[in-house]
């Protein structure tokens, strides 16, 4: 399936969600949405940074739903928005 085309939080969300779901690891659906969006990778940092410093430590789009463990550490468990 193709991804979205568009510059929003919510496009790049869905798009980050489509490809974890066609089985890529995160960081790589992140990179392939953020391509896709042509959003230069500095900046997109800088987003991250600054939703994770507002206490929210997930993509927009998403929420945190507990924590796991991954890679030997605990860390969030971030899943999609459900809709209200």
């Amino acid at each position: 399936m193709p991804l979205e085309k568009g510059k929003s939080k919510e496009v790049i969300s869905r798009n980050i969600k489509r490809e974890i779901e066609a089985g890529k690891p995160q960081k790589q659906a992140v990179a392939i949405a953020l391509r896709t969006a042509g959003v230069p990778k500095q900046d997109a940092i800088h987003s991250y940074m600054d939703s994770v410093r507002s206490g929210n430590p997930c993509w927009s789009g998403y929420e945190a739903y507990g924590t796991k463990e991954k890679g030997g550490k605990t860390v969030p468990n971030c899943i999609p928005k459900r809709p209200k």
